[in-house]
């Protein structure tokens, strides 16, 4: 892919990985802070946490790519209107499978008590994480524009 902007796209690199720094770090230093967010959470009414978890996911732009990525595999130019429409269908309840599977368990209070048990750790393995792929973005070349 050719980068009209190539010190464009290396500003936004750079202060991607600079995001990414600054999120891992802050979830590196908030340790287990989940006792807050539980007293929050629990101010929240179902619909307005179906509310939000929906928009989340519908104006997620990975969300999108990957829907299409996945449709895209399976409907070609020349597939009937009814393969794509269900092929559409079977892919949405799919997604809509895995939303709920991932609901209903992480509802649990015993998963919910196992989770906050290691919400320490948790941060700090995902600060880790997210820390290096900053680092690994900011320093190194990917062959991207100025290789």
């Amino acid at each position: 892919m050719q980068v009209i902007l190539p010190d464009l796209f290396l500003y936004v690199r750079y202060a991607g990985a600079a995001y990414l720094l600054y999120v891992g770090v802050r979830t590196i230093l908030s340790g287990s802070a989940i006792e807050e967010a539980e007293e929050r959470v629990s101010l929240v009414t179902p619909s307005r946490s179906f509310l939000d978890g929906f928009l989340s996911n519908a104006l997620n732009p990975k969300t999108a790519v990957f829907v299409i990525s996945l449709y895209t595999q399976v409907i070609g130019p020349a597939s009937p209107l009814s393969y794509a429409l269900m092929c559409g269908m079977m892919i949405s309840l799919c997604h809509l499978a895995w939303f709920v599977a991932v609901s209903y368990v992480l509802s649990q209070s015993a998963t919910r008590r196992w989770i906050l048990a290691r919400a320490g750790m948790f941060n700090r393995v995902i600060g880790v994480f997210l820390v290096c792929i900053g680092l690994a973005l900011g320093f190194f070349d990917h062959g991207g524009a100025h290789s």
